[in-house]
């Protein structure tokens, strides 16, 4: 019985060595925290941008996959701001995503997912974006110019001239 505790001692110390690895499921595949935040972005956003989701990217890196760490309550709130940024970005750049993890919401809730599951809840309050109120119409403008609406207008007046003359001829 006495043999068995070195090889059941060391079977303990190498199994409390093993790291959890702080995974987000997003879009079919699951990435790592320092994916969260994509890359080639630096053409589409601003320097204020560039430096808030650089900042949070680092951080991710020096949390090494600790859940704890990664999902702190002011890196969850860095990490929303960094998303918010490249948000509003692109729809004062009038693009589509380069990425679908820029400005994403699904993003934010896979995080916030991720982190729930490793044991380490973040606020609902810190995993909801908003829309920019500052010259937004919306995601895209749909007008038609003069000649387009009085063309419209001629042929939704003649449309329902006829189906009135139709009617009233039964």
């Amino acid at each position: 019985m006495l043999a068995f505790a070195p090889t059941l001692s060391l079977m303990f110390l190498l199994a409390s060595q093993v790291s959890a690895t702080f995974l987000v499921p997003f879009n079919g595949q699951n990435i790592s925290a320092t994916q969260m935040i994509p890359s080639p972005f630096a053409s589409l956003v601003n320097s204020t941008c560039q430096g808030q989701c650089n900042s949070v990217n680092s951080n991710f890196t020096q949390c090494n996959d600790d859940s704890g760490c990664i999902c702190a309550q002011g890196l969850a709130t860095s990490f929303l701001q960094c998303e918010q940024c490249m948000y509003e970005n692109v729809i004062q750049a009038n693009v589509q995503m380069p990425d679908a993890k820029t400005g994403s919401a699904a993003m934010i809730t896979a995080y916030q997912t991720a982190c729930g599951s490793s044991g380490q809840p973040v606020l609902k309050s810190l995993s909801t974006m908003h829309v920019p109120t500052s010259g937004w119409d919306g995601p895209f403008g749909l007008g038609l110019n003069l000649v387009g609406t009085i063309f419209s207008v001629g042929a939704a007046f003649f449309l329902g001239m006829s189906g009135l003359l139709l009617l009233s001829n039964m």
